[in-house]
């Protein structure tokens, strides 16, 4: 079997990437669209018949799949992909079982990258320690001092006030806290929510109640509200689980070691090696 890639897009690829979004069990959210947008996308031919789509970031693959009808072959490809494309790691979603299965063939080392949420409902609005709070889209004049108070937490912030995706949460003239809403691209019926409370105001409920709105503002669009965060970031997890989101997956790193080959064996555990080098140890190719 021959494998060949040729460099392409999304939009060359379009039916295809409709068909792996459709086999993933949750929706990705906005970090995970940005990212394939930032990928280089190769077409695969298998025996010259296009067949799948690989797409990575200088050395680390983000996104593989084959349809059905060469999931036979998957394993053999995947390691041409790894080969060809000149790849060191795969970032992968826990809920892409056909990357997740691929992935486990290797030796890798894990690092561990982000939570991925799923919305549990409609929840009663939490308490929050200021009075008379006020949950409003954030206009251009805003743009400073959510910068000033929050960082680099959004980027293109200017970008995404004039699309109307930045909201804050004021006591009077007091930022406490902003939220982002940003519809799916590839989702019609999703939009990612995050929120960050300013760190003068932690603890006070304020970043539950901005997510409590955000969902809201969801619901009253119709859309099922999704979120993502740094996995090490325990506050923020807590955050969103008391706001009535649970974790449904996460997003790893594999760095990759190299695929194991296994001797010929039979029989159950601990089995019986029948090969011609029975009773070696199972060799590592790079």
């Amino acid at each position: 079997m021959e494998v060949a890639f040729a460099l392409s897009d999304w939009e060359q690829n379009r039916d295809l990437c409709h068909e792996y979004l459709s086999s993933l069990v949750y929706r990705m959210d906005s970090y995970l669209e940005d990212q394939m947008e930032r990928c280089e996308v190769f077409t695969m031919y298998l025996d010259g018949v296009r067949a799948g789509f690989a797409a990575k970031q200088k050395d680390e693959l983000y996104f593989f799949h084959l349809p059905k009808r060469w999931l036979g072959m998957a394993p053999e490809v995947f390691a041409q992909v790894i080969e060809k494309l000149a790849i060191k790691a795969v970032v992968f979603q826990t809920h892409d079982a056909l990357l997740v299965s691929l992935v486990c063939d290797w030796e890798f080392g894990k690092e561990k990258i982000a939570y991925l949420f799923a919305d549990g409902g409609r929840s009663e609005k939490p308490h929050c320690a200021y009075p008379q709070v006020e949950f409003k889209l954030a206009g251009v004049k805003d743009a400073a001092l959510i910068e000033a108070k929050t960082g680099d937490f959004f980027d293109r912030l200017a970008e995404r006030i004039a699309q109307g995706t930045i909201y804050k949460l004021v006591c009077g003239d007091e930022l406490l806290g902003c939220g982002i809403i940003e519809r799916s691209r590839w989702f019609a019926d999703c939009a990612s929510i995050g929120m960050i409370t300013c760190r003068e105001h932690r603890g006070r409920g304020v970043g539950q109640t901005i997510l409590w709105h955000l969902k809201e503002v969801c619901y009253e669009e119709g859309l099922a509200p999704i979120a993502g965060c740094w996995y090490y970031n325990t506050l923020s997890r807590k955050t969103l689980r008391r706001a009535g989101m649970y974790p449904v997956a996460r997003l790893l790193r594999a760095n990759l070691i190299g695929r194991e080959t296994i001797p010929e064996r039979t029989g159950n555990p601990p089995g019986e090696d029948v090969g011609p080098k029975a009773g070696q140890p199972a060799a590592q190719q790079p």
